[in-house]
This record gives structure tokens, sequence and C-alpha cells, in this order.
């Protein structure tokens, strides 16, 4: 459980750093240009961009999480059709039988 909450932290980190190179390569530049007219016509391509890259990353993400699922669906269901049980009855450990000499 503590790992998947570790695994769950660090998707977020990633993402919070995603945004934020986004932000610095696309709007940031735009907003930092001392000039209203570059301003104005640069916050138009700006955003384009960011929400371009933005929107790709996140259908790139979706796309392979719905790939790896489905392969895991693929080899859990393959491997199940070979699967032969030749091994012997699990008996959980109790106390009940501790002194007996029986094979069960």
């Amino acid at each position: 459980m503590i790992s998947i909450i570790y695994l769950f932290i660090d998707f977020v980190i990633f993402l919070l750093e995603l945004s934020q190179v986004l932000w610095d390569m696309t709007l940031g530049q735009i907003l930092s240009q001392p000039s209203l007219g570059i301003l104005s016509i640069g916050m138009w391509g700006g955003f384009a961009a960011w929400f371009v890259l933005t929107f790709s990353i996140l259908l790139v993400m979706e796309g392979l999480s719905a790939f790896l699922h489905a392969l895991r669906l693929h080899w859990v269901e393959f491997n199940g059709k070979f699967y032969v049980a030749t091994g012997y009855l699990f008996h959980p450990f109790t106390f009940k039988h501790l002194g007996k000499d029986d094979d069960f």
C-alpha cells in the first residue's frame, strides 16, 4: 500500500515538473516580453503551442496506459490457458495438527 502511495506521489511530481517545463518553454517566454504588440500576438501562438503540447502529452500517456492494461490482460489470459495444477493441496498451518504424524 505504501509503494502505491509513493508511486502516486512520484506521478504527481512528474506532472508538476512537466507543466512547469511547458509553461517556461511557451507562455513564460512570451509573458516576459516588454512590448505590448509581441505580447498580444504571442499570447495566441503561445497558448496554442501550450495547449497542443499538453494535449499531446496527455493523449500519449492515456494511450500508453490503455496499451499496458490490454497487454497485461492478454498476458494473464494467455498464461491461464496453459496452467496445470500438478502440486499438492495447500493446508494452512494450525496448531490442531501439530503433534500428529499424518501426511495431510
